[in-house]
Protein backbone atom coordinates (compact mmCIF):
# COMPACT_ATOMS: atom_id res chain seq x y z
CA UNK A 1 0.00 0.00 0.00
CA UNK A 2 1.60 3.47 -1.10
CA UNK A 3 2.24 6.05 1.93
CA UNK A 4 -0.04 8.30 0.14
CA UNK A 5 -1.65 10.19 -2.91
CA UNK A 6 -1.56 13.53 -4.81
CA UNK A 7 -3.82 13.99 -7.49
CA UNK A 8 -3.37 16.71 -10.18
CA UNK A 9 -6.30 16.57 -12.76
CA UNK A 10 -3.91 16.53 -13.49
CA UNK A 11 -2.03 15.12 -10.51
CA UNK A 12 -2.40 13.38 -7.62
CA UNK A 13 -0.03 11.87 -4.74
CA UNK A 14 -0.40 9.58 -1.97
CA UNK A 15 1.27 8.53 0.93
CA UNK A 16 1.63 5.64 3.21
CA UNK A 17 -2.28 5.19 3.79
CA UNK A 18 -2.80 5.70 -0.04
CA UNK A 19 -5.22 7.82 -2.48
CA UNK A 20 -5.61 8.49 -6.07
CA UNK A 21 -6.73 11.35 -8.53
CA UNK A 22 -9.96 12.29 -9.94
CA UNK A 23 -11.21 10.02 -12.67
CA UNK A 24 -13.70 12.80 -14.28
CA UNK A 25 -12.40 12.08 -16.97
CA UNK A 26 -13.86 8.52 -16.97
CA UNK A 27 -16.86 10.09 -18.63
CA UNK A 28 -16.77 9.26 -22.59
CA UNK A 29 -17.29 6.50 -24.40
CA UNK A 30 -16.85 4.59 -27.62
CA UNK A 31 -18.66 3.77 -30.34
CA UNK A 32 -18.88 3.53 -34.03
CA UNK A 33 -18.98 6.43 -36.26
CA UNK A 34 -20.80 7.58 -39.06
CA UNK A 35 -19.25 7.35 -42.55
CA UNK A 36 -20.73 10.05 -43.51
CA UNK A 37 -18.83 14.02 -43.69
CA UNK A 38 -20.09 15.67 -40.69
CA UNK A 39 -22.00 19.08 -40.01
CA UNK A 40 -21.97 20.18 -36.81
CA UNK A 41 -20.84 23.52 -35.75
CA UNK A 42 -18.28 24.24 -33.41
CA UNK A 43 -18.76 27.82 -32.62
CA UNK A 44 -20.19 27.25 -29.46
CA UNK A 45 -18.34 23.90 -28.25
CA UNK A 46 -15.59 26.06 -26.19
CA UNK A 47 -17.93 28.41 -24.66
CA UNK A 48 -20.07 25.10 -23.66
CA UNK A 49 -16.38 23.70 -22.01
CA UNK A 50 -15.97 26.87 -20.48
CA UNK A 51 -19.55 27.42 -19.22
CA UNK A 52 -19.72 23.92 -16.79
CA UNK A 53 -16.80 23.78 -14.98
CA UNK A 54 -17.81 23.71 -11.55
CA UNK A 55 -20.46 21.24 -10.31
CA UNK A 56 -21.23 22.49 -6.51
CA UNK A 57 -25.25 22.69 -7.72
CA UNK A 58 -28.32 20.30 -7.96
CA UNK A 59 -28.59 17.82 -9.72
CA UNK A 60 -24.80 16.82 -8.96
CA UNK A 61 -24.87 14.77 -5.56
CA UNK A 62 -28.06 13.54 -5.80
CA UNK A 63 -27.35 10.14 -4.25
CA UNK A 64 -24.10 11.05 -2.76
CA UNK A 65 -24.96 9.94 0.96
CA UNK A 66 -25.84 13.56 1.62
CA UNK A 67 -27.84 13.75 -1.05
CA UNK A 68 -25.84 17.31 -1.71
CA UNK A 69 -23.76 18.18 -4.53
CA UNK A 70 -19.92 18.23 -3.28
CA UNK A 71 -17.83 19.47 -6.28
CA UNK A 72 -18.34 16.18 -8.35
CA UNK A 73 -19.36 15.86 -11.46
CA UNK A 74 -21.73 13.14 -10.97
CA UNK A 75 -25.02 11.90 -9.15
CA UNK A 76 -22.57 10.35 -6.20
CA UNK A 77 -19.29 9.55 -6.15
CA UNK A 78 -16.32 9.34 -8.70
CA UNK A 79 -14.10 6.93 -9.91
CA UNK A 80 -11.18 8.58 -7.65
CA UNK A 81 -13.21 8.27 -4.44
CA UNK A 82 -13.79 4.27 -5.34
CA UNK A 83 -10.02 3.76 -5.87
CA UNK A 84 -9.47 5.56 -2.84
CA UNK A 85 -11.44 3.61 -0.65
CA UNK A 86 -11.18 0.73 1.30
CA UNK A 87 -14.38 -0.82 0.91
CA UNK A 88 -16.33 -3.80 -1.25
CA UNK A 89 -17.48 -2.45 -4.32
CA UNK A 90 -20.70 -4.39 -4.36
CA UNK A 91 -22.88 -5.56 -7.63
CA UNK A 92 -25.74 -2.92 -8.68
CA UNK A 93 -29.18 -4.72 -7.99
CA UNK A 94 -29.83 -5.21 -11.75
CA UNK A 95 -26.72 -6.80 -12.25
CA UNK A 96 -26.96 -9.89 -9.65
CA UNK A 97 -29.16 -11.84 -12.30
CA UNK A 98 -25.90 -12.70 -14.16
CA UNK A 99 -24.09 -15.76 -12.72
CA UNK A 100 -20.76 -15.61 -11.63
CA UNK A 101 -18.25 -18.25 -11.01
CA UNK A 102 -16.00 -18.15 -7.81
CA UNK A 103 -14.09 -14.90 -7.72
CA UNK A 104 -11.43 -14.84 -9.91
CA UNK A 105 -7.68 -14.26 -9.17
CA UNK A 106 -7.33 -10.48 -10.82
CA UNK A 107 -3.99 -9.68 -10.62
CA UNK A 108 -2.67 -8.94 -14.23
CA UNK A 109 -3.90 -11.38 -16.65
CA UNK A 110 -3.14 -11.72 -20.63
CA UNK A 111 -5.50 -9.11 -22.54
CA UNK A 112 -7.70 -11.09 -24.52
CA UNK A 113 -10.71 -9.97 -27.08
CA UNK A 114 -13.64 -8.27 -26.00
CA UNK A 115 -15.47 -11.64 -25.77
CA UNK A 116 -18.77 -12.59 -23.29
CA UNK A 117 -15.79 -14.05 -20.88
CA UNK A 118 -14.08 -10.76 -21.10
CA UNK A 119 -17.28 -8.94 -20.16
CA UNK A 120 -17.91 -11.18 -17.56
CA UNK A 121 -14.47 -10.77 -16.31
CA UNK A 122 -15.01 -7.39 -16.01
CA UNK A 123 -18.42 -7.39 -14.02
CA UNK A 124 -16.59 -9.73 -11.40
CA UNK A 125 -13.96 -6.99 -10.72
CA UNK A 126 -16.74 -4.66 -9.94
CA UNK A 127 -19.27 -7.34 -7.73
CA UNK A 128 -15.22 -8.08 -5.76
CA UNK A 129 -13.70 -6.22 -3.02
CA UNK A 130 -11.38 -3.92 -4.42
CA UNK A 131 -9.14 -3.63 -1.81
CA UNK A 132 -7.99 -0.30 -2.86
CA UNK A 133 -6.19 2.18 -1.26
CA UNK A 134 -7.17 2.77 2.32
CA UNK A 135 -8.21 6.28 2.98
CA UNK A 136 -11.76 6.93 4.69
CA UNK A 137 -12.43 9.68 1.94
CA UNK A 138 -10.56 11.21 -1.02
CA UNK A 139 -7.45 13.33 0.24
CA UNK A 140 -8.45 16.98 0.49
CA UNK A 141 -7.99 19.76 -2.27
CA UNK A 142 -4.47 21.72 -2.42
CA UNK A 143 -6.66 25.28 -2.10
CA UNK A 144 -7.95 23.74 1.05
CA UNK A 145 -5.07 23.00 2.90
CA UNK A 146 -2.50 24.93 2.03
CA UNK A 147 -2.78 27.64 4.83
CA UNK A 148 -3.74 25.17 6.81
CA UNK A 149 -0.85 23.64 9.45
CA UNK A 150 -2.73 19.81 9.91
CA UNK A 151 0.32 17.64 10.76
CA UNK A 152 -0.87 15.05 8.62
CA UNK A 153 -1.82 16.67 5.39
CA UNK A 154 1.80 18.66 5.73
CA UNK A 155 3.49 15.20 6.35
CA UNK A 156 1.84 13.61 3.30
CA UNK A 157 0.31 10.73 5.01
CA UNK A 158 -3.24 11.81 3.47
CA UNK A 159 -2.10 13.34 0.04
CA UNK A 160 -3.34 16.51 -1.22
CA UNK A 161 -5.74 16.41 -4.75
CA UNK A 162 -4.39 19.31 -7.55
CA UNK A 163 -6.92 18.73 -9.69
CA UNK A 164 -9.06 21.64 -11.62
CA UNK A 165 -12.29 21.16 -13.18
CA UNK A 166 -11.39 21.90 -16.92
CA UNK A 167 -7.49 22.16 -16.84
CA UNK A 168 -5.48 20.58 -19.59
CA UNK A 169 -1.82 20.52 -20.02
CA UNK A 170 -1.68 23.50 -22.22
CA UNK A 171 -1.51 26.66 -20.13
CA UNK A 172 -4.28 28.32 -22.61
CA UNK A 173 -6.53 25.24 -21.61
CA UNK A 174 -9.66 26.51 -20.01
CA UNK A 175 -10.67 29.48 -18.42
CA UNK A 176 -9.79 30.63 -14.93
CA UNK A 177 -8.34 27.28 -14.20
CA UNK A 178 -5.22 25.74 -12.58
CA UNK A 179 -3.81 24.61 -15.38
CA UNK A 180 -0.99 21.20 -15.07
CA UNK A 181 1.77 23.70 -15.06
CA UNK A 182 0.57 25.29 -11.78
CA UNK A 183 -0.60 21.87 -10.23
CA UNK A 184 3.32 21.11 -10.55
CA UNK A 185 4.06 23.76 -8.86
CA UNK A 186 1.54 23.81 -6.02
CA UNK A 187 2.57 19.54 -5.39
CA UNK A 188 6.31 21.13 -5.04
CA UNK A 189 5.00 23.52 -2.31
CA UNK A 190 3.56 20.51 -0.65
CA UNK A 191 7.04 18.56 -0.99
CA UNK A 192 8.82 21.57 0.64
CA UNK A 193 6.58 21.40 3.54
CA UNK A 194 6.79 17.23 3.96
CA UNK A 195 10.42 18.37 4.01
CA UNK A 196 10.37 21.33 6.51
CA UNK A 197 8.21 18.90 8.92
CA UNK A 198 10.13 15.54 9.08
CA UNK A 199 13.54 16.35 7.07
CA UNK A 200 14.38 16.10 3.44
CA UNK A 201 15.33 12.36 3.90
CA UNK A 202 12.68 11.26 5.38
CA UNK A 203 10.45 12.92 2.99
CA UNK A 204 12.17 11.43 0.16
CA UNK A 205 11.03 8.08 1.21
CA UNK A 206 7.42 9.39 1.67
CA UNK A 207 7.64 10.40 -1.88
CA UNK A 208 9.05 7.56 -3.36
CA UNK A 209 6.37 5.34 -1.86
CA UNK A 210 3.74 7.55 -2.83
CA UNK A 211 1.24 7.63 -5.83
CA UNK A 212 1.28 10.21 -8.17
CA UNK A 213 -2.04 9.96 -10.35
CA UNK A 214 -2.09 11.67 -13.52
CA UNK A 215 -5.25 12.18 -15.64
CA UNK A 216 -5.18 14.96 -18.16
CA UNK A 217 -5.38 15.65 -22.46
CA UNK A 218 -9.01 15.70 -22.81
CA UNK A 219 -9.51 18.98 -22.21
CA UNK A 220 -6.68 19.49 -24.19
CA UNK A 221 -8.11 17.92 -27.19
CA UNK A 222 -11.48 19.35 -27.18
CA UNK A 223 -10.11 22.66 -27.26
CA UNK A 224 -7.92 22.04 -30.33
CA UNK A 225 -10.98 20.73 -32.08
CA UNK A 226 -13.14 23.76 -30.96
CA UNK A 227 -10.63 25.67 -33.11
CA UNK A 228 -10.42 23.72 -36.41
CA UNK A 229 -13.19 20.79 -36.20
CA UNK A 230 -11.39 19.58 -39.63
CA UNK A 231 -7.66 19.11 -39.13
CA UNK A 232 -5.55 17.20 -41.47
CA UNK A 233 -3.46 14.42 -40.54
CA UNK A 234 -0.43 16.29 -40.23
CA UNK A 235 -1.85 19.00 -37.99
CA UNK A 236 -3.30 16.75 -35.50
CA UNK A 237 0.12 14.56 -35.46
CA UNK A 238 1.50 17.93 -34.69
CA UNK A 239 -0.96 18.98 -31.90
CA UNK A 240 -0.83 15.49 -30.35
CA UNK A 241 3.26 15.23 -30.03
CA UNK A 242 3.22 18.75 -28.68
CA UNK A 243 0.95 17.27 -26.20
CA UNK A 244 2.62 14.62 -25.00
CA UNK A 245 5.82 16.22 -25.12
CA UNK A 246 4.53 18.63 -22.53
CA UNK A 247 2.86 15.66 -20.81
CA UNK A 248 6.12 14.10 -20.83
CA UNK A 249 7.66 16.96 -19.36
CA UNK A 250 5.53 17.47 -16.56
CA UNK A 251 6.51 13.89 -15.20
CA UNK A 252 9.84 14.08 -15.61
CA UNK A 253 9.52 17.49 -13.10
CA UNK A 254 7.48 15.44 -10.80
CA UNK A 255 10.05 12.74 -10.75
CA UNK A 256 12.77 15.21 -10.07
CA UNK A 257 10.55 16.17 -6.45
CA UNK A 258 10.36 12.55 -5.50
CA UNK A 259 7.88 10.93 -7.35
CA UNK A 260 8.86 7.21 -7.89
CA UNK A 261 5.22 5.90 -8.64
CA UNK A 262 3.25 7.66 -11.47
CA UNK A 263 -0.31 6.15 -12.44
CA UNK A 264 -1.73 7.71 -15.43
CA UNK A 265 -5.64 7.55 -16.85
CA UNK A 266 -5.75 7.66 -20.35
CA UNK A 267 -8.11 9.50 -22.39
CA UNK A 268 -11.34 7.75 -23.29
CA UNK A 269 -13.15 8.17 -26.76
CA UNK A 270 -14.23 12.01 -25.97
CA UNK A 271 -16.29 11.96 -29.51
CA UNK A 272 -18.90 10.00 -28.17
CA UNK A 273 -20.01 11.57 -24.71
CA UNK A 274 -23.14 13.43 -25.27
CA UNK A 275 -22.12 16.91 -25.90
CA UNK A 276 -20.38 15.99 -29.24
CA UNK A 277 -23.01 13.58 -30.47
CA UNK A 278 -25.44 16.48 -29.89
CA UNK A 279 -23.27 18.20 -32.20
CA UNK A 280 -23.84 15.10 -35.10
CA UNK A 281 -26.37 15.73 -37.67
CA UNK A 282 -26.89 11.80 -37.06
CA UNK A 283 -26.19 11.43 -33.36
CA UNK A 284 -23.12 9.57 -34.19
CA UNK A 285 -19.66 9.68 -32.52
CA UNK A 286 -17.02 12.64 -33.62
CA UNK A 287 -14.55 10.98 -35.18
CA UNK A 288 -11.80 13.33 -35.49
CA UNK A 289 -12.00 13.74 -31.69
CA UNK A 290 -11.78 10.12 -31.14
CA UNK A 291 -9.06 9.92 -33.57
CA UNK A 292 -7.43 12.79 -31.82
CA UNK A 293 -7.78 10.75 -28.02
CA UNK A 294 -5.42 7.40 -29.93
CA UNK A 295 -3.35 9.10 -30.87
CA UNK A 296 -2.65 10.95 -27.35
CA UNK A 297 -3.18 7.43 -26.01
CA UNK A 298 -0.33 5.97 -27.92
CA UNK A 299 1.69 8.63 -27.02
CA UNK A 300 1.24 8.62 -23.64
CA UNK A 301 1.84 4.76 -23.17
CA UNK A 302 5.60 5.22 -25.49
CA UNK A 303 6.56 8.16 -23.49
CA UNK A 304 6.16 6.24 -19.98
CA UNK A 305 7.68 3.38 -21.37
CA UNK A 306 10.41 5.58 -22.47
CA UNK A 307 10.77 7.34 -19.01
CA UNK A 308 10.54 3.92 -17.31
CA UNK A 309 13.63 2.89 -18.93
CA UNK A 310 15.57 5.68 -18.45
CA UNK A 311 14.68 7.01 -15.28
CA UNK A 312 15.96 4.65 -12.06
CA UNK A 313 13.97 3.76 -9.63
CA UNK A 314 10.17 5.37 -11.86
CA UNK A 315 7.38 2.82 -11.77
CA UNK A 316 3.99 3.34 -13.66
CA UNK A 317 0.82 2.18 -14.95
CA UNK A 318 -1.37 3.18 -17.55
CA UNK A 319 -4.79 2.63 -16.83
CA UNK A 320 -6.89 2.56 -19.90
CA UNK A 321 -10.95 4.72 -19.48
CA UNK A 322 -10.69 3.93 -23.38
CA UNK A 323 -11.09 0.34 -22.97
CA UNK A 324 -13.82 0.32 -20.01
CA UNK A 325 -15.70 2.65 -21.74
CA UNK A 326 -15.79 0.55 -24.97
CA UNK A 327 -16.49 -2.69 -23.20
CA UNK A 328 -19.83 -0.85 -21.63
CA UNK A 329 -20.77 0.79 -24.93
CA UNK A 330 -20.14 -2.61 -26.59
CA UNK A 331 -22.03 -4.82 -24.37
CA UNK A 332 -24.08 -2.19 -22.05
CA UNK A 333 -26.48 -5.06 -20.59
CA UNK A 334 -24.22 -7.78 -19.81
CA UNK A 335 -22.31 -4.73 -17.28
CA UNK A 336 -25.86 -3.72 -15.74
CA UNK A 337 -26.38 -0.89 -18.13
CA UNK A 338 -29.59 0.07 -20.69
CA UNK A 339 -28.88 3.70 -22.02
CA UNK A 340 -25.17 4.45 -23.22
CA UNK A 341 -25.64 7.53 -25.70
CA UNK A 342 -28.29 9.68 -23.56
CA UNK A 343 -26.74 11.70 -20.56
CA UNK A 344 -29.00 11.17 -16.80
CA UNK A 345 -29.42 14.35 -16.60
CA UNK A 346 -28.97 17.51 -18.92
CA UNK A 347 -31.44 19.35 -21.60
CA UNK A 348 -31.62 18.95 -25.41
CA UNK A 349 -30.70 15.88 -27.71
CA UNK A 350 -29.01 13.03 -25.74
CA UNK A 351 -29.35 15.15 -22.70
CA UNK A 352 -26.27 16.67 -24.36
CA UNK A 353 -27.11 20.54 -25.11
CA UNK A 354 -26.18 21.51 -21.43
CA UNK A 355 -25.21 20.75 -18.18
CA UNK A 356 -27.15 19.02 -15.08
CA UNK A 357 -28.63 22.13 -13.53
CA UNK A 358 -31.09 22.20 -11.28
CA UNK A 359 -33.59 23.04 -14.11
CA UNK A 360 -32.15 20.07 -16.33
CA UNK A 361 -33.90 16.83 -16.65
CA UNK A 362 -33.52 14.11 -14.47
CA UNK A 363 -33.82 10.96 -14.66
CA UNK A 364 -34.95 8.20 -12.35
CA UNK A 365 -32.93 4.94 -13.23
CA UNK A 366 -29.53 6.82 -13.01
CA UNK A 367 -27.55 2.87 -12.43
CA UNK A 368 -28.45 2.33 -15.49
CA UNK A 369 -26.88 5.20 -17.65
CA UNK A 370 -23.34 5.39 -18.38
CA UNK A 371 -23.37 9.05 -18.67
CA UNK A 372 -24.38 11.75 -15.80
CA UNK A 373 -24.12 14.35 -17.58
CA UNK A 374 -22.74 15.83 -21.53
CA UNK A 375 -19.28 15.14 -20.60
CA UNK A 376 -19.18 12.83 -17.34
CA UNK A 377 -20.09 9.24 -16.20
CA UNK A 378 -22.50 8.08 -13.25
CA UNK A 379 -21.73 6.82 -9.75
CA UNK A 380 -22.43 3.20 -11.37
CA UNK A 381 -19.53 3.80 -14.43
CA UNK A 382 -16.79 5.21 -11.97
CA UNK A 383 -17.27 2.73 -9.87
CA UNK A 384 -16.98 0.10 -12.99
CA UNK A 385 -13.77 2.16 -14.52
CA UNK A 386 -12.00 2.08 -10.74
CA UNK A 387 -11.91 -1.66 -9.96
CA UNK A 388 -10.85 -2.71 -13.79
CA UNK A 389 -8.16 0.23 -13.50
CA UNK A 390 -7.46 -1.20 -9.78
CA UNK A 391 -7.43 -4.55 -9.89
CA UNK A 392 -8.12 -5.72 -14.00
CA UNK A 393 -5.93 -7.50 -16.74
CA UNK A 394 -3.26 -5.76 -19.17
CA UNK A 395 -6.55 -5.39 -20.88
CA UNK A 396 -7.33 -2.06 -19.22
CA UNK A 397 -3.55 -1.19 -17.16
CA UNK A 398 -0.51 -2.05 -18.33
CA UNK A 399 2.44 -2.97 -18.02
CA UNK A 400 0.56 -3.72 -14.04
CA UNK A 401 -2.48 -2.58 -13.14
CA UNK A 402 -3.03 0.48 -10.09
CA UNK A 403 -3.19 -2.06 -7.21
CA UNK A 404 0.22 -4.08 -8.51
CA UNK A 405 2.00 -0.28 -8.37
CA UNK A 406 1.00 0.67 -5.25
CA UNK A 407 1.54 -2.16 -3.17
CA UNK A 408 5.42 -2.30 -5.27
CA UNK A 409 7.85 -1.89 -2.26
CA UNK A 410 11.14 -2.23 -4.56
Amino acid sequence: MPCSAYHVATIFVTTDTGGIPSLDRLTESGCTTASLAPRYTVASWLAVLIAVPRANFPHNGVDFPTSRPTGRFSNGYNGIDFLVFHKSIRPERNQLTLRLASPPHLAAQPAVADTEDFVLTLFQLACLSALNMGFKRSPPAFLAVANKTNKQILSGFIGVNFASAGSGILDTTGSSIIPLSKQVEQFTTVQGNISARIGKGAADTVLSRSLFVVSTGGNDLFAFFSRNSTPTAAEGKRFVANLVALFQNHVKVLYVVGARKVAVIDVPPIGCCPYPRSMHPLGACIDVLNELARGFNKGVKDAMRGLGASMPGLKYSVGSSHAVVQSIMKHPQKLGFKEVTTACCGSGKFNGASGCTPNATLCDNRHEYLFWDLLHPTHATSKLAAAAIYNGSLHFAAPINFRQLAEDQY
